[in-house]
């Protein structure tokens, strides 16, 4: 039956085919609760007891970066913009490919699950806090927004916003709390099945209404949204080749840093399975995004009106739906009536494919998936950090503070870990019935998101690259990227419908976001440690832990290292060959500073 914007409502092949997508989803947490026992330490709960093949684990970071925002915002920009933003793919390439060869060894030889265990071991604890509670918040929000895609599709069918938290939250929440890390890899896996189906049967259907292959092509072509070689290095340009490039790479290796990520790193069986991971995420994005992109051509090339302009049909010059013969040409097909600009492909989906049974189902269910993977790896990753770098630190705090010797339970914290995922749950669920009313707040905070990628780069950069680096001169560079990033972006935000721009730095490209605040992070931090270097002689002597560094930087055989120590009894002074030892060998997760003690090595001693 369709309505009179020419929707056509779901039919009950298409509630079997969504139920059935959920309810998959939901059995998958069931099975990995009670198969072999369940989830019984917090390895086997958080990092699936680092035994995942690299297949499963590549599926499951890809699809958990492609929100249902994504589904709908890519065909959307290519329908408005063109195919500029496809270059991006060329960033990525370059990006993970980058991070492959430089971070992930470094953070697959430390015994950490919380990527911001790292700040401890090479800085200080204050990095390693700041970095965790900004992760926490972010992704909380985060989740929440996520939620913003499946509503939107259920809008178009009259179903209220509310039902569609309620399903995605509930189902979400569920599988997670009950199977850990392995089932929201294995039902990423299988949620990224159903976006591939749901996107090449919407492709090809489409394709073929908007009058073919040929058509679509050379349609897109002669109205320029094929012309993606922008050369002109002005950072005000929306797009530009430098832009798309240069920020894409930046911003795919801030996103291999973040802790969802870093969480499917450390579930692979070994470091050659890890790096395999990452670089089989280039060929699944590249397909993936590419049929996005090829959707809003479909798109762009169906809607042939000459109103290309993406604004509410009410000021289009025809109503939706009317065919107008104009002299010998074809009929145009009108845009649809929309709320927003992203429900162009929903419309499309329901008012030209709905007819056939099911397909409306397969494509919400599509968009479901993407916000099912996004939050259940947020709820995973966000889990892991605040119980290695708030609740365990809090612990040793104050079994020192009380005099007490610390006794670890991790079939407590395993016990703990599926209550915090539970309450998580309920509370990004929470927050999605709240974004309707939080109008430029959400958008300010979507924002956000990004701009802290940036900064945390920046950190792990530092740490990782360049052995001077030091606590303070990090963590101040850390706090000016941010604020840097945050001013600008807010800015840009708040002033984005004013004629005249009252700094032209608020004009700088959204592209370029990432890599600035990254940049200015780097700058800061390495200009301060050097200034910290010059008046404090306990920095200038502190030695940084080769495994903390990039290979590229570590010595090639036992570290010899001249020590002039003091004993507590102050009796000795001696040079010896010295194997370094990092916190991680004592167990991370106790709030300790960074830095290194030597031990010396057995092995070595009638060799010096």
């Amino acid at each position: 039956m369709s309505s009179d914007d020419g929707v056509v409502a779901f039919g009950v092949v298409d509630w079997v085919v969504f139920g059935a997508m959920l309810l998959i989803s939901a059995l998958t947490g069931i099975y990995h609760a009670i198969h072999k026992g369940g989830q019984k330490t917090t390895s086997q709960y958080l990092v699936a007891d680092r035994n995942m093949g690299c297949v499963p684990i590549a599926t499951s970071y890809f699809v958990s970066f492609v929100s249902a925002i994504a589904v709908l915002g890519f065909p959307t920009e290519v329908y408005i913009f063109g195919m500029q933003f496809s270059l991006g793919l060329i960033g990525i390439l370059f990006g993970v490919s980058i991070m492959v060869w430089t971070f992930i060894p470094v953070i697959r030889g430390l015994e950490i699950i919380s990527v911001y265990e790292y700040m401890s071991l090479r800085f200080h604890f204050i990095l390693r806090i700041t970095a965790a509670l900004l992760f926490i918040v972010l992704i909380t929000l985060y989740m929440g927004t996520t939620m913003i895609g499946p509503a939107i599709a259920f809008q178009v069918q009259g179903i209220d916003y509310w039902i569609t938290i309620i399903i995605v939250g509930t189902v979400c929440t569920f599988y997670t709390t009950l199977g850990g890390m392995r089932a929201v890899i294995w039902s990423d896996v299988f949620q990224c099945i159903v976006m591939v189906v749901a996107a090449v049967t919407v492709l090809v259907l489409g394709t073929m209404e908007a009058g073919g292959i040929t058509h679509v092509w050379e349609y897109n072509k002669m109205h320029g949204k094929l012309d993606v070689f922008e050369f002109d290095p002005d950072p005000t340009l929306r797009l530009s080749f430098w832009s798309v490039v240069v920020g894409q790479t930046v911003y795919s290796m801030a996103t291999t840093v973040d802790q969802g990520s870093v969480q499917r790193i450390l579930a692979a069986k070994s470091l050659r399975q890890a790096q395999g991971t990452l670089l089989l995420t280039i060929p699944y994005k590249i397909i993936m995004f590419m049929l996005f992109f090829l959707i809003g051509l479909m798109l762009f090339a169906y809607y042939d009106n000459g109103l290309m302009p993406l604004v509410p049909a009410i000021n289009a010059t025809f109503p939706p739906n009317v065919s107008l013969a104009i002299g010998d040409s074809k009929i145009p097909n009108y845009a649809p009536r929309f709320a927003r600009p992203d429900q162009i492909l929903v419309y499309f989906v329901s008012q030209r494919l709905g007819h056939i049974p099911g397909l409306q189902g397969l494509f919400v269910s599509c968009l479901f998936a993407g916000a099912l993977s996004s939050i259940s790896s947020g709820l995973n990753a966000l889990v892991a950090v605040f119980l290695r770098d708030i609740i365990l630190p809090w612990r040793h705090w104050r079994a020192k503070a009380t005099g007490k010797v610390y006794e670890s339970n991790d079939a407590g914290d395993t016990l703990l870990t599926k209550i915090l995922t539970f309450v998580f749950g309920l509370l990004s669920t929470g927050l999605g019935f709240a974004v309707p009313h939080f109008g430029t707040f959400v958008v300010i905070m979507s924002a956000l998101t990004g701009i802290t990628s940036g900064p945390l780069l920046g950190a792990f950069t530092l740490g990782m690259a360049y052995p001077r680096a030091n606590t303070w001169g990090t963590f101040i560079g850390v706090i000016t990227g941010t604020a840097f990033g945050l001013w600008v972006e807010i800015g840009a935000i708040l002033m984005k419908n004013d004629a005249i721009y009252p700094l032209a730095i608020y004009k700088i490209s959204f592209a370029w976001y990432v890599a600035m605040t990254w940049l200015v992070t780097l700058i800061v931090g390495i200009v301060l440690s050097e200034l910290v270097r010059c008046v404090s002689a306990t920095e200038r002597q502190k030695v940084v832990d080769p495994k903390l560094l990039l290979m590229c930087l570590r010595p090639k055989s036992t570290a010899t290292a001249v020590e002039e120590m003091n004993n507590r009894n102050g009796v000795y002074r001696q040079t010896e060959t010295y194997n370094v030892v990092t916190f991680a060998d004592k167990g991370v997760g106790t709030g300790e500073t960074g830095g290194v003690y030597m031990r010396r090595d057995k092995r070595d001693e009638n060799k010096v």
